[in-house]
Protein backbone atom coordinates (compact mmCIF):
# COMPACT_ATOMS: atom_id res chain seq x y z
CA UNK A 1 0.00 0.00 0.00
CA UNK A 2 1.44 3.26 -1.18
CA UNK A 3 2.39 5.98 2.25
CA UNK A 4 -0.87 7.83 2.54
CA UNK A 5 1.49 11.17 2.77
CA UNK A 6 2.64 10.28 -0.92
CA UNK A 7 -1.21 10.74 -2.39
CA UNK A 8 -1.95 13.45 -0.44
CA UNK A 9 -2.34 15.67 -3.69
CA UNK A 10 -4.98 18.27 -2.39
CA UNK A 11 -2.52 19.42 0.36
CA UNK A 12 -2.31 23.24 0.22
CA UNK A 13 0.32 23.57 3.20
CA UNK A 14 3.05 21.35 3.86
CA UNK A 15 5.28 21.63 7.09
CA UNK A 16 7.92 19.35 7.90
CA UNK A 17 9.36 18.91 11.50
CA UNK A 18 12.39 17.05 12.57
CA UNK A 19 12.98 13.50 11.72
CA UNK A 20 10.40 13.21 8.61
CA UNK A 21 10.54 10.30 6.49
CA UNK A 22 11.21 10.53 2.82
CA UNK A 23 8.55 10.91 0.87
CA UNK A 24 7.59 12.10 -2.88
CA UNK A 25 6.76 16.09 -3.10
CA UNK A 26 6.56 15.97 -6.38
CA UNK A 27 2.89 14.37 -5.64
CA UNK A 28 1.58 17.55 -3.80
CA UNK A 29 0.33 19.18 -6.63
CA UNK A 30 -1.49 21.93 -5.47
CA UNK A 31 1.22 22.65 -3.02
CA UNK A 32 1.22 26.63 -2.24
CA UNK A 33 3.36 26.84 0.83
CA UNK A 34 6.45 24.58 1.93
CA UNK A 35 7.99 24.99 5.63
CA UNK A 36 10.93 23.03 6.72
CA UNK A 37 11.99 23.25 10.50
CA UNK A 38 14.82 21.72 12.12
CA UNK A 39 15.01 19.23 9.46
CA UNK A 40 17.87 18.08 7.12
CA UNK A 41 18.19 19.51 3.98
CA UNK A 42 19.08 16.81 1.49
CA UNK A 43 20.28 17.38 -2.38
CA UNK A 44 17.24 15.24 -3.09
CA UNK A 45 14.57 17.37 -1.41
CA UNK A 46 15.91 20.41 -2.48
CA UNK A 47 15.71 19.30 -6.08
CA UNK A 48 12.20 17.80 -5.64
CA UNK A 49 11.19 21.45 -4.51
CA UNK A 50 12.76 23.29 -7.42
CA UNK A 51 11.03 20.68 -9.99
CA UNK A 52 7.92 21.05 -8.25
CA UNK A 53 7.99 24.93 -8.69
CA UNK A 54 8.78 24.71 -11.87
CA UNK A 55 6.39 22.12 -13.02
CA UNK A 56 3.32 22.81 -11.17
CA UNK A 57 3.82 27.06 -10.60
CA UNK A 58 1.24 27.48 -7.85
CA UNK A 59 3.83 27.32 -5.13
CA UNK A 60 3.22 30.91 -3.15
CA UNK A 61 5.22 30.93 -0.06
CA UNK A 62 8.88 29.00 0.74
CA UNK A 63 10.54 29.03 4.63
CA UNK A 64 13.35 26.56 4.41
CA UNK A 65 16.26 28.09 7.33
CA UNK A 66 18.20 25.01 6.28
CA UNK A 67 18.36 25.73 2.57
CA UNK A 68 22.07 26.85 1.99
CA UNK A 69 24.28 27.22 0.75
CA UNK A 70 23.39 28.04 -2.90
CA UNK A 71 20.30 28.66 -5.31
CA UNK A 72 21.28 26.94 -8.05
CA UNK A 73 20.69 28.54 -11.95
CA UNK A 74 17.37 29.62 -12.73
CA UNK A 75 15.94 27.07 -10.10
CA UNK A 76 12.56 29.14 -9.61
CA UNK A 77 12.85 30.93 -13.25
CA UNK A 78 9.16 31.71 -14.31
CA UNK A 79 7.91 30.71 -10.95
CA UNK A 80 4.66 33.27 -11.49
CA UNK A 81 2.73 32.49 -8.21
CA UNK A 82 5.39 32.82 -5.59
CA UNK A 83 4.98 35.57 -3.16
CA UNK A 84 7.13 35.21 -0.27
CA UNK A 85 10.59 33.20 0.73
CA UNK A 86 12.76 32.98 3.10
CA UNK A 87 15.76 31.01 3.10
CA UNK A 88 18.88 30.52 5.26
CA UNK A 89 22.81 29.56 5.25
CA UNK A 90 22.72 31.16 2.15
CA UNK A 91 26.25 32.08 0.20
CA UNK A 92 25.22 32.10 -3.16
CA UNK A 93 22.24 32.77 -5.54
CA UNK A 94 22.70 31.35 -9.11
CA UNK A 95 22.13 33.08 -12.69
CA UNK A 96 18.26 34.09 -13.27
CA UNK A 97 17.46 32.08 -10.04
CA UNK A 98 14.37 34.02 -9.63
CA UNK A 99 14.37 35.55 -12.70
CA UNK A 100 10.84 36.36 -13.84
CA UNK A 101 8.67 35.21 -10.64
CA UNK A 102 6.70 38.78 -11.26
CA UNK A 103 4.70 38.32 -7.95
CA UNK A 104 7.93 37.91 -5.42
CA UNK A 105 7.35 40.58 -2.99
CA UNK A 106 9.41 39.48 -0.03
CA UNK A 107 12.69 37.53 -0.24
CA UNK A 108 13.86 37.29 3.31
CA UNK A 109 17.48 35.88 3.81
CA UNK A 110 18.50 34.74 6.86
CA UNK A 111 22.01 35.10 6.93
CA UNK A 112 23.91 37.16 4.29
CA UNK A 113 25.08 36.09 0.69
CA UNK A 114 28.37 36.93 -1.01
CA UNK A 115 27.61 36.76 -4.16
CA UNK A 116 24.51 37.15 -6.29
CA UNK A 117 25.04 36.38 -10.15
CA UNK A 118 23.65 37.85 -12.89
CA UNK A 119 20.03 38.25 -13.71
CA UNK A 120 19.38 36.13 -10.45
CA UNK A 121 15.92 38.56 -9.64
CA UNK A 122 15.68 40.07 -13.19
CA UNK A 123 11.96 41.49 -13.77
CA UNK A 124 10.42 40.63 -10.09
CA UNK A 125 8.30 43.28 -10.89
CA UNK A 126 6.96 43.50 -7.15
CA UNK A 127 9.75 42.72 -5.50
CA UNK A 128 10.69 45.50 -2.43
CA UNK A 129 12.58 43.31 0.11
CA UNK A 130 15.84 41.64 -0.31
CA UNK A 131 17.43 40.49 3.53
CA UNK A 132 15.87 40.88 6.72
CA UNK A 133 14.60 45.16 6.14
CA UNK A 134 11.31 45.31 5.30
CA UNK A 135 10.74 47.41 2.32
CA UNK A 136 14.36 47.46 1.77
CA UNK A 137 17.30 46.11 -0.41
CA UNK A 138 19.58 45.18 2.49
CA UNK A 139 22.70 42.73 2.05
CA UNK A 140 25.95 42.54 3.36
CA UNK A 141 27.04 40.78 0.00
CA UNK A 142 30.46 41.74 -1.72
CA UNK A 143 30.15 40.72 -4.98
CA UNK A 144 27.13 40.93 -8.11
CA UNK A 145 27.48 40.44 -11.62
CA UNK A 146 25.09 42.32 -13.61
CA UNK A 147 21.21 43.45 -14.17
CA UNK A 148 20.76 41.13 -10.75
CA UNK A 149 17.82 43.90 -9.75
CA UNK A 150 16.63 44.86 -12.81
CA UNK A 151 13.00 46.01 -13.50
CA UNK A 152 12.10 45.35 -10.24
CA UNK A 153 10.16 46.61 -7.68
CA UNK A 154 12.86 48.39 -5.14
CA UNK A 155 12.33 51.19 -3.13
CA UNK A 156 15.15 51.58 -1.26
CA UNK A 157 18.66 49.94 -1.59
CA UNK A 158 21.62 49.38 1.19
CA UNK A 159 24.92 48.04 0.27
CA UNK A 160 27.10 48.56 2.64
CA UNK A 161 30.21 46.56 1.32
CA UNK A 162 29.71 46.85 -2.29
CA UNK A 163 32.93 49.07 -3.93
CA UNK A 164 31.51 48.03 -7.60
CA UNK A 165 27.82 47.95 -9.24
CA UNK A 166 28.42 46.22 -12.17
CA UNK A 167 26.03 46.88 -15.04
CA UNK A 168 22.69 47.03 -15.70
CA UNK A 169 21.97 46.02 -11.93
CA UNK A 170 19.29 48.46 -11.40
CA UNK A 171 18.37 49.07 -14.85
CA UNK A 172 14.42 50.55 -14.91
CA UNK A 173 13.78 50.24 -11.72
CA UNK A 174 10.76 52.57 -11.58
CA UNK A 175 10.04 52.85 -8.30
CA UNK A 176 13.27 53.00 -6.69
CA UNK A 177 14.39 56.79 -4.53
CA UNK A 178 17.24 55.86 -2.28
CA UNK A 179 20.60 54.26 -2.84
CA UNK A 180 23.02 53.88 -0.02
CA UNK A 181 26.60 52.11 -1.20
CA UNK A 182 28.80 54.22 0.79
CA UNK A 183 31.99 52.35 -0.15
CA UNK A 184 31.42 52.06 -3.90
CA UNK A 185 33.59 53.61 -5.88
CA UNK A 186 32.99 52.30 -10.03
CA UNK A 187 29.51 51.95 -11.44
CA UNK A 188 29.04 50.00 -14.37
CA UNK A 189 27.08 50.77 -17.87
CA UNK A 190 23.18 51.65 -17.48
CA UNK A 191 23.42 51.11 -13.39
CA UNK A 192 20.66 53.20 -13.05
CA UNK A 193 19.47 54.22 -16.50
CA UNK A 194 15.20 54.79 -16.54
CA UNK A 195 15.31 54.92 -12.62
CA UNK A 196 13.03 57.91 -12.71
CA UNK A 197 12.24 58.24 -9.53
CA UNK A 198 15.59 58.37 -7.84
CA UNK A 199 16.47 61.36 -5.87
CA UNK A 200 19.15 60.48 -3.17
CA UNK A 201 22.38 58.50 -3.70
CA UNK A 202 25.35 57.86 -1.67
CA UNK A 203 28.15 56.56 -3.14
CA UNK A 204 32.34 56.82 -2.07
CA UNK A 205 34.70 58.87 -4.26
CA UNK A 206 33.76 57.90 -7.35
CA UNK A 207 36.59 56.98 -9.90
CA UNK A 208 34.21 55.21 -12.79
CA UNK A 209 30.93 55.73 -13.93
CA UNK A 210 29.82 53.96 -17.12
CA UNK A 211 28.03 55.04 -20.22
CA UNK A 212 24.44 55.55 -19.48
CA UNK A 213 24.91 55.02 -15.78
CA UNK A 214 22.36 57.58 -15.13
CA UNK A 215 20.51 57.58 -18.09
CA UNK A 216 16.98 59.44 -17.74
CA UNK A 217 17.49 59.79 -13.82
CA UNK A 218 14.89 62.93 -14.22
CA UNK A 219 14.54 63.39 -10.41
CA UNK A 220 18.39 63.45 -9.26
CA UNK A 221 20.17 66.56 -8.61
CA UNK A 222 22.94 66.48 -8.88
CA UNK A 223 24.12 63.75 -11.23
CA UNK A 224 26.56 61.90 -9.26
CA UNK A 225 29.90 62.68 -11.44
CA UNK A 226 33.58 61.18 -11.06
CA UNK A 227 35.95 63.19 -8.69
Amino acid sequence: MANTIDVATNVEHLYIIKNYKPFNIENYVNLKTIAMFDGTMTDALRTAIQNLAQQQKKLENIIIPSWGPRIEESAFNGCSSLKSCKFGALTSIGICAFQLARNLVEFFLLKNVTLLEHHCFFDCSKLCTVGETLNELYLNVTNMEGANFESTGLVKVTLPKMTYLPGYVFQTCQALLRVDCPLVTSIGDNAFSGCRALNSCTFGVLTSIGSNAFNACSALSPIPSVG
